[in-house]
């Protein structure tokens, strides 16, 4: 079998890459589009980035764990609610 092959002019394209490369280099740059959801993400992102900045007005109390409560404590508990 034989295979056919298109027979056209050897085209050089390196003219019409660098017109497109300059053309590319002088045009103004494009405007980044968001759509809301972008904008609402954007807009979280900034608030936690000031909410980080701000000091934690908790940061100086001091959490302690609860003890487990004896037998004898939840007894005289009990009576002391039973009335």
């Amino acid at each position: 079998m034989r295979k056919r092959t298109l027979h056209t002019r050897n085209l050089n394209l390196l003219p019409l890459r660098t017109v497109l490369l300059t053309a590319e280099r002088a045009a103004p740059a494009r405007v980044p589009i968001h759509d809301s959801n972008e904008r609402l993400a954007l807009q979280l992102i900034e608030k936690m980035k000031t909410a980080q900045a701000m000091p934690n007005p908790f940061a100086g109390l001091i959490v302690e764990s609860p003890r487990p409560m004896i037998r004898k404590a939840i007894r005289e508990m009990a009576e002391s609610h039973a009335g």
